[in-house]
Parts: structure tokens; C-alpha cells; sequence
């Protein structure tokens, strides 16, 4: 090789070197000589000086100095690595014609393959268009390999290509050179192949580990918050009292859990079972207003064997100051309730947050939630009555039965939910710096970070759980129909609003808590309250929400629901749910019938705080003792 035919990229050193490390000892010597004697040849020394120093002579250096400069098929340059012992720069070519072969005879079909390409170039061409065109999904585990082999035979036969010619001359159709070829064809186009013939996890799994960072990432607390929906895959068993002392146990087998978590800390904020089929919009504005605005309590659990770890919990209830804090951005799915006004809208106005919505499919987007869904899905799978991930795989026998067997409690589950999302908060994580998402939280508090909170004035509007309307009262004295108002259907008014025939007319603002719809808090133009006011009729009777009632309502509507006088409506609304197969529905009505009266409810006892038993900066504990020792624990 001519030295003013060496690139100039290789005269700057930009070449693939090799780790010493990783030559053989026994190629060292050999490998070695052949790197000097290419370093003097490119920065312009004699052939005699190369000679004397490495022994090597010149043809043999411009050999080397040839293959050194050599590009592989990517167009890199081959550098250190054609000086390697046995190192090819070339693919093999096969020039001798294809001859007749006995069926047991061994070898002299090197090539062979490679040459029957060359000289049908469209068969190459049919292959790649099949793995870049979409079809049927492919993978190995459903023989995608075989119906690759397949098609090339069918490529064989449209090109003329017939016994007594290669392959058909050999005992197995070359198949093994013919499947070598393919996942090698495979692999130069994967991306291509993935696309066109890749199931939905294999195409999310294409988006992650292609070493880029995210546009948009958080870098500490609070900066970017995920929400997504998990549907439990698993039978539970919920019991229907039918009648004062006689119960009915229905199965249900949709649930799902709707959680929000902190990217940064991958703690879970607040999450809500949800027991229909679908989300709606109104689970999604409560979940995000729990985790701004709610306090986390730790529930009675029925279940003492499955019990809180030490420290526990959601943010909200752990961590002071974690109770009204803002996050910079939410990250959702592109589900039909998460695109609802309610919640692209009117809730990211009220709470300040900007949306990011994630492409359908793309797992990838909220990766840290669906890390947390992950733990739930290895909990729920170990049931014996868990359906599995998908209709073929992990379906306990007999699931449904064993539901009502084993007593698989709903009510349990809602319990075990709870344990579990708070113990995962307080479980140490690698990726945290072995730090839960709990700790490292605290350690971020500690340091005196500012985090953006909600003003007085603002957690006062934006309470947890409620919502406002505005509705216009109705009556008329000419008539003798006192004032009311109208929601959804159903009459609500008290005494201060029936005896003012002053206030028909006036628009006022109506606050609706979305667990209970038997009362609403009703305020004058100015702002003055002027109470509850209750629902009149038999929806008055029992605790219910207004998803119940609008169903309801939709269902008397379109006349596939009749009720009568005779018996409860508690009772009929109940029977037809569970007819229906939305016992979740029935269980959310019969549960809260019992419940006392708005007007009536006495204030919930305060549990007893537990024990804390981690060292507090702002408290004396004077002496310290030493390791293994508990004498700085105080009782409660």
C-alpha cells in the first residue's frame, strides 16, 4: 500500500484500537511486531528502519499496512483488529460452480450459499421485504424462524431454483445454513422486523435502552409525577347482605387499582381500587387530589397476619412536609378519561401542573409507575384465584370457584392493597442508593429544599374529594312550590332555602362530595353558607356517588330498570346489579346503606398515633447508646 493512499483519518489516529488485555498471550508477540511496523509505515519511517527494528519486510508491512486501512461492511475502518491472528477483512466468495452431490457426502459446499445469492440477487431482496413489511406477529416462541425458512423455500421455487440443484441435494435441504443466513438477515434489520412483526411489548421494549435521556426528566421531588391504571387480575368474592342476617357471595373479576407515584423518588403519592370495569374521569381528579391535598391514614386491618412496616405509608401521612405539595408535570396514558376536560382542563387549572400525555402502547413513558404495578402484579398472581397475565398463561383452576371457596375477601384485598403500597414506600431500592422512597424523600426534606405548596386559601377550595356546581333555584309562591334546586334528576333543598321564597332564581354554588350525594353544601352568591341540603325521596335514603346515580338514572331512561314501591330500593337497585354482573356496584350500594345520615354523622374518632421510632434532628435524646442497643425508644 502506497502511503499517499492512507486515509487521513487513520494519520489523525482515528482507528478501532484493541485492549491489550484482550489479545491472547500466545498472539502478543506476533500482534505487537505487526502494530509497530504499521505506526512506523504511517508516521513516514524507512522501510529499512521498519525492517531493522521489527524484522518484518516491506511487502509484508504494506500488507498489513493495506488490511489495517481495510473498511468492514458498517464503513469503519478495521484498524488494530486485521492484525489479529487469522483475522478476515473479506467475506468469502465461492467461484467454483455448484456440482453434483451424493446424499452421506461430507463437505465441499463452503460458500455455496453466499454464491447462490450472488447470482439470484432477488431472493435476498423477497426476504428483506417480507421482514420490513407488517404481517402477523413473529417470535421464536411461535416459530417465526420456521416461517421465515418457509417463505425462503417458497423465494427458492419462484426463482427456478429446483431438485437436483442446492439445497434439494443435501439430506436436510440445508437448513442449517439457510437458518444461520436468516437470523443473521434478522439481525441487520431489526428494528424493521420489530416494527412489522413485533407484538406491543416488543415494540415498547424497541423505545427504552437506546442510551438516550429523556426531554423531559425529573431531577428532584415533585418534579414530574406518573399516573396510570392497573386492572388486578384475579376473582374476589364480595358478600351481598340480601336481606337483615342473610348474605350472598358474588364474584366480580375486574378491578382496578389507579395510582399516582413521584418519578424522582418512585414513591406512591395516592391511589384509588376502582370497582367497574372502566376509569372514569371523576377516579382520576380524586386520585390527583388525594396525592396534592389528602392525608394518609393507616386503615383497622381485618388481617392482623399481614400487618405495616415501621415507618410506612403514603408521603402524605409519613412525611409532614409532603401534605399540600404541587408536582411540575403529570405524566398519563392517552386513555379516554385521562383526555376528559375534567382532567386536561378544569384540574390542571385548579392544581397548576402541565400535562404530558404518552403515546398508546408506550409503556416506556412511565416506566417507575409501572415498576410499582409490577409488585402488585406478583402479589395478585399468587392467589388461588388469579386469572393470570393473559388468557395462556398463570389461570388458577377453577378461579372463580375458589373465590367463594376460600372466602377471598374484597374487603381483604382493599386491606392488603394498602399494606402493600406502604410497605413499598418503605422498602430500600438499587436504584434508589439503596434508599426507600420514603428515606429518600426525608433526605431531600432535610437538606432545605424549597418545594412549591398550596397557599391556605388554596387548599380550602381545592379540598380533597369535592367538587362545586352551580345551580339555580326553582319554586314559585304563585304556585306554592317551595324553593329547591335540581341535581341530576333529584330535589334538594333544607329549611333556610324552602322558607325564602327570595332565593328562586339565584344561581348559587353547590360543593358535591363525590362519596356521598345524599347531601351538598350549598353557598349564596357572596359566599355565605347556608348549609346542607338534602335530597328528597328514596335517594335520600342510602350513601351512594354520582356515578351510581347518573347510571341509574340512564338505565330508568331507556326502561331497563323498573322500581317499585313495595320493597327497599336499596334492595332493587342491589338484585338488578348483581343480575347484571356489576357486583361492584351493588357492593358500593348496600355497604353505605347503613350508613347515619349526612345531617347525622358524628366526627370519626382519631386513631392513636404509632410509635416512631426513628431519631428526630429537632428532639434531645441526650446520651446516645451504642450499637444494638434500643434505650432511645420512647412509648407512645
Amino acid at each position: 500500500m502506497k502511503r499517499t493512499a492512507i486515509p487521513q483519518a487513520i494519520r489523525d489516529g482515528d482507528y478501532p484500537r484493541l485492549e491489550p488485555a484482550t489479545v491472547p498471550q500466545a498472539q502478543w508477540p506476533e500482534f505487537a511486531r505487526k502494530r509497530l511496523a504499521v505506526s512506523l509505515y504511517i508516521d513516514g519511517a524507512a522501510m529499512k528502519e521498519i525492517r531493522l527494528r521489527t524484522g518484518m519486510p516491506s511487502n509484508e508491512v504494506n500488507r498489513n499496512a493495506a488490511r489495517f486501512c481495510a473498511m468492514d461492511d458498517d464503513g469503519h475502518y478495521f484498524g488494530e483488529r486485521a492484525l489479529l491472528e487469522q483475522a478476515r477483512i473479506v467475506t468469502y466468495e465461492r467461484h467454483k460452480p455448484i456440482g453434483p452431490k451424493r446424499s452421506e457426502q461430507q463437505g465441499g459446499l463452503t460458500g455455496v450459499l453466499n454464491l447462490l445469492l450472488s447470482e439470484h440477487a432477488e431472493i435476498e431482496a423477497f426476504m428483506i421485504d417480507l421482514l420490513r413489511t407488517p404481517g402477523v406477529v413473529l417470535n421464536d416462541d411461535r416459530g417465526g424462524l420456521s416461517f421465515l425458512i418457509a417463505k425462503f423455500y417458497q423465494a427458492l421455487e419462484k426463482a427456478g431454483i429446483a431438485p437436483p440443484a442446492w439445497p434439494f441435494n443435501t439430506k436436510h435441504k440445508g437448513r442449517t445454513a439457510i437458518r444461520k443466513y436468516l437470523k443473521a438477515l434478522r439481525a441487520q434489520f431489526a428494528v424493521q422486523y420489530i416494527h412489522a412483526h413485533g407484538d406491543e411489548v416488543a415494540m415498547a421494549h424497541l423505545a427504552t435502552g437506546t442510551g438516550h435521556r429523556r426531554f423531559i426528566r425529573a431531577k428532584r421531588p415533585f418534579d414530574c409525577a406518573q399516573l396510570d391504571g392497573h386492572c388486578i387480575d384475579a376473582f374476589f368474592a364480595l358478600r351481598i347482605e340480601e336481606a337483615p342476617g342473610y348474605y350472598q357471595w358474588v364474584v366480580i373479576d375486574r378491578i382496578w387499582l389507579l395510582s399516582i407515584i413521584d418519578a424522582f423518588s418512585h414513591a406512591v403519592l395516592a391511589y384509588k381500587l376502582v370497582l367497574r370495569s372502566e376509569v372514569s374521569a371523576s377516579d382520576v381528579r380524586e386520585v390527583i387530589a388525594q396525592a396534592c391535598l389528602g392525608k394518609w391514614r393507616p386503615r383497622a386491618l381485618a388481617n392482623t397476619a399481614y400487618q405495616y412496616k415501621p415507618g410506612a405509608g403514603l408521603p402524605s401521612g409519613v412525611i409532614e412536609d409532603c401534605h399540600g405539595i404541587s408536582f411540575g408535570v403529570l405524566f398519563f396514558d392517552a386513555h379516554l378519561s385521562n383526555l376528559a376536560k375534567k382532567i386536561t382542563t378544569t384540574a390542571r387549572s385548579d392544581f397548576g401542573f402541565q400535562v404530558c400525555i404518552g403515546p398508546v402502547g408506550h409503556f416506556e413513558t412511565r416506566a417507575e409507575i409501572e415498576r410499582s404495578f409490577l409488585e402488585v402484579a406478583r402479589k395478585v398472581h399468587g392467589l388461588m384465584s388469579s386469572t393470570g397475565s393473559h388468557p395462556h398463561a398463570g389461570r388458577a383452576k377453577d378461579a372463580e370457584q375458589k373465590a367463594v371457596d376460600f372466602e377471598v375477601d374484597l374487603l381483604l384485598m382493599e386491606d392488603a392493597i394498602d399494606v402493600m403500597l406502604a410497605n413499598y414506600n418503605a422498602t430500600p431500592s438499587e436504584g434508589l442508593g439503596l434508599f426507600s422512597p420514603l428515606g429518600c424523600l426525608e433526605q431531600f426534606f432535610r437538606q432545605g429544599a424549597l418545594i412549591p405548596t398550596y397557599s391556605t386559601e388554596q387548599r380550602e377550595r381545592l379540598q380533597a374529594d369535592l367538587t362545586t356546581r352551580k345551580a339555580t333555584v326553582r319554586g314559585s309562591a304563585d304556585s306554592g312550590r317551595r324553593p329547591y334546586i335540581q341535581l341530576d334528576r333529584v330535589h334538594y333543598t333544607n329549611e333556610v332555602l324552602a322558607s325564602d321564597y327570595g332565593f328562586v332564581g339565584m344561581q348559587l354554588l353547590i360543593e358535591v362530595d363525590n362519596h356521598d350525594y345524599r347531601a351538598v353544601k350549598a353557598y349564596l352568591p357572596n359566599g355565605e353558607c347556608i348549609g346542607y341540603l338534602r335530597a328528597q325521596g328514596w335517594w335520600g335514603e342510602f350513601k351512594h356517588t354520582p356515578a351510581v346515580r347518573r347510571k341509574v338514572n340512564s338505565l330508568i331512561r331507556s326502561g331497563d330498570l323498573k322500581l317499585d314501591e313495595d320493597s327497599s330500593p336499596v334492595q332493587q337497585l342491589g338484585d338488578y346489579f348483581i343480575r347484571q354482573g356489576q357486583a361492584g356496584v351493588a357492593l358500593s350500594i348496600s355497604r353505605e346503606a347503613a350508613t347515619p345520615e349526612a345531617g347525622n354523622r358524628q366526627p370519626r374518632k382519631s386513631r392513636p398515633e404509632r410509635p416512631y421510632y426513628l431519631i428526630q434532628p429537632d428532639h434531645d435524646y441526650g446520651e446516645l447508646p451504642t450499637p444494638g442497643h434500643a434505650l432511645n425508644r420512647f412509648k407512645p
